[in-house]
Formats: structure tokens, sequence, C-alpha cells
């Protein structure tokens, strides 16, 4: 059974990008409108390269999410389970075999905490992914990676992350609203002799409600905090995001983009644009 180490899968979610060229056959919160108290939702992320021609269709990112209460409606039931399809078939890399990876099944709890002024909210949520993602199509796992740098834990075989978030939203008199959130992410080699790594996430958005209507933009970042070497620059990745949908009461569509904002990646990866769709359960 092939072995992955943690410590350089975070440079590889970076660099992966250049590796799809030279190697044969290579391959929180998400850009979402808050979504409501009960809901499913499904997530579709594709990476646009600079240079690399085949990449784009049909390889794909799938996010499947439900949210739902508990018994005693004092906290959310968080569900999401990754889903990548790899299929290239061009000059460079031609390729006869297309690959569909199952990552990592995600399963958390959200908790709201009760604050005096009713235009203010935080949250507080604990999770576990579980490591359930094959060793054997690396091609799909390396998509995963550098499509989704902030969540590459979610495609990694042999990775299990138990992470702590913090939420914090406040609703403005013109209707606007922003969020900030921060968490940790704890990721556990799960073989004998694998290593543990420490992660740190932080993100704002801004959200612009017109009628049915929202738009919102927000930067989102992840350090390595447990890495010694190197400098800030080479231990932080950075998104900056656009998004809008339209509420049409049970169902909302939307779209998104992402922009890489680190150097290394920008260099062969240009966006990620995707779509999204939510049920609204009554």
């Amino acid at each position: 059974m092939a072995r992955y180490h943690l410590r350089p899968i975070f440079l590889s979610a970076t660099l992966m990008a250049v590796i799809l060229m030279t190697c044969p056959i290579m391959a929180q919160n998400h850009w979402m409108c808050p979504g409501g108290e009960k809901s499913i939702s499904l997530e579709i992320f594709k990476p646009r390269f600079a240079s690399a021609k085949g990449y784009e269709l049909p390889n794909t990112v799938w996010i499947l999410s439900e949210r739902m209460l508990t018994t005693d409606n004092n906290a959310s039931i968080v569900i999401d389970l990754p889903i990548v399809q790899m299929d290239i078939d061009n000059d460079m890399h031609p390729s006869d075999e297309d690959q569909i990876l199952i990552g990592n099944p995600y399963f958390g709890l959200e908790w709201p905490l009760p604050l005096d002024d009713a235009s203010k909210s935080l949250c507080v949520g604990v999770g576990w992914r579980i490591p359930l993602a094959s060793d054997e199509k690396w091609d799909a796992t390396s998509m995963g990676l550098v499509t989704m740098p902030n969540r590459f834990e979610a495609f990694i075989p042999d990775l299990m992350t138990l992470s702590l978030r913090l939420g914090f939203l406040q609703t403005l008199e013109s209707g606007l609203n922003y969020t900030v959130n921060i968490a940790a992410a704890w990721m556990i080699q799960t073989e004998v002799g694998g290593d543990s790594e420490l992660f740190a996430d932080y993100n704002a958005y801004i959200w612009l409600p017109a009628k049915k209507v929202k738009l919102g933009c927000g930067l989102a970042g992840r350090i390595w905090v447990t890495q010694e070497h190197g400098s800030i620059g080479e231990r932080t990745t950075h998104q900056l995001g656009f998004a809008g949908n339209y509420d049409f009461g049970i169902f909302t569509p939307g779209l998104h983009l992402r922009i890489p904002l680190d150097s290394d990646l920008t260099e062969e990866l240009d966006y990620v644009y995707g779509f999204s769709l939510a049920y609204n359960m009554l």
C-alpha cells in the first residue's frame, strides 16, 4: 500500500499545477451564502489552468453536503462528501482510464452561542473527517489538491482530520452582513509511523442582500502552524472569492469564482469557477 507523508502535501497543493505538466497522467468554508438550518447542497468546482489544455472538462470536484438540526434543536449536524471526477485525454498526457475518487467524508456539530445583540451571532463547531479515500487514485487526488488547496485533507488517503471552528456574523442596519471565521485542523496520518500536522484557517466574507439576490466577496487563507522552516509566505495559501445566488424559496442556485493569490499556483492555475444548488427543507 502506498504511503502519503503529510509534510510534502501542503507544498504539493500549491505546486500541483506544475507537477501536472511534468509527470505522466497526473491529474469551510465554501464560497456560498450562509445556508438555512436544514438544507442539502451540491457544489461544483472546476479548475481553469493557464497552459494545460484538456484539464478543464469534464474534470470536476463535487461537494455534496447536508445540514440538519439535532432532535433538541440546539445544534446543527453537518455532513459533506467530496468527490473528484478525473478524465485527462490530450496529446501531452493521453489516458484511457477515467478516475472517480470518493474522498474523506466530514461529520460535524455546530452550536449557536447566544449574544445580547440580536444583530450579532456566534457559532462554534467541531468536526471529524474520516480517512476513506483510496490510495490507488493519485491522479484524482492531485486534482482535488490543486482545485481546493484550503481543503486538501478531503482528498488525501490515510489521513484523519479533527477540526475546531469559531464563526462570527453581524448584520448591519443597511442589510449588509459580514462573517469572520477561524478554525484549527489537526491532520493525523493513520498508517504506522505517520506524522501529524496542525493547520489554521481564517476567512472573512461580506454579503450584500438585494431582495432575493445575494452577492458576496471574501478572502480565505490557511497557514501551516507546525512547519518550523520557511517564511510566512511559504507556509500560507490565500484565495480571493466572489459569489452570488438567487433565492427561489425551496431552491437556491448560485455561482462562485475563486482566484488563487499565491505566485507558485497562479503561474499555472488561473482560477476555479463553479456552481451551487441548495435545497432548503422546510
